[in-house]
């Protein structure tokens, strides 16, 4: 959808990404060629990127799954307790079987944790470094954009002409708006907010936490 927004923008025949392009978009042909050449590349890119991530997630919810099975086998071992001693018997050997099947399960879901691990290793490092990184230098941004109206203050201001110090004074009302970013043009990215998505990321952990 985002890549249809500039047939919808305006008059002007812009691109989804702001690029050179060896074509003439004043040219109807060489602009429908250009922009179906980066239509094509984005959704190139998205059908990689979202299968790449789809696999691993499909892995994880598999393994997982078959660490249930394996809980629920191990709850359906049946008592002996009050039976007889023969049928005891019998009962305590189809326990022990049941046991080494859940023993070899667990044994395969390791192997298959460890293919998992061994093939997309480096990938979730990759994304786990970018995601960190790109929330790290996002704050430190906000905390520039915030520190601004003080550090106008802190210069010698005292020293210079009344239009300056006037000037000076209405930036610096300005200023104390602090420059935003907003996601989906909602949700404000601040200090606040990044710790807002954190208390809800480990309350909605601790929720389902509770729940399995």
């Amino acid at each position: 959808m985002w890549a249809l927004k500039p047939m919808f923008d305006d008059a002007e025949r812009n691109f989804p990404f702001d690029m050179w392009m060896p074509v003439n978009p004043e040219i109807a042909v060489q602009y429908y060629i250009g922009y179906a050449f980066q239509l094509i590349t984005i959704c190139i890119s998205a059908y990689i990127y979202f299968g790449v991530d789809s696999v691993t997630f499909s892995a994880v919810i598999f393994g997982c799954a078959q660490l249930d099975i394996i809980k629920e086998k191990i709850m359906s071992i049946t008592p002996v307790y009050d039976r007889q001693r023969s049928e005891a018997e019998e009962i305590q050997s189809k326990n022990y079987e049941k046991l080494v099947d859940c023993i070899k399960h667990h044994q395969a879901v390791v192997k298959f944790t460890d293919l998992v691990e061994n093939t997309y290793h480096s990938y979730l490092m990759f994304q786990l470094v970018g995601s960190v990184g790109i929330i790290c230098m996002s704050a430190l941004r906000i905390i520039v954009s915030e520190d601004l109206h003080t550090v106008m203050y802190k210069c010698v201001w005292y020293e210079q002409n009344l239009k300056f110090k006037r000037d000076l004074y209405f930036a610096m009302m300005r200023l104390s708006r602090p420059l935003v970013l907003r996601a989906g043009l909602y949700l404000r990215l601040s200090r606040q907010s990044f710790v807002a998505i954190l208390r809800m990321s480990y309350s909605y952990f601790a929720v389902l936490n509770q729940t399995k």
